[in-house]
């Protein structure tokens, strides 16, 4: 998904039951694992200048 200046955000369904940490964690994990198998196309960082 597209949305302005952010970026692209990807959307995964989550199982309900968990927590909010669970889900945090695992979000945070997800973009760092992306970020690293394909340095050149994503970030796991939010600043403007690094994305």
């Amino acid at each position: 998904m597209l949305s302005g200046n952010k970026g692209v955000h990807v959307i995964v369904p989550l199982t309900p039951g968990h927590n909010w940490d669970t889900h945090k964690d695992f979000a945070s994990r997800f973009a760092q694992a992306l970020s690293a198998a394909e340095p050149d196309r994503f970030t796991a960082t939010m600043s403007e200048a690094k994305r």
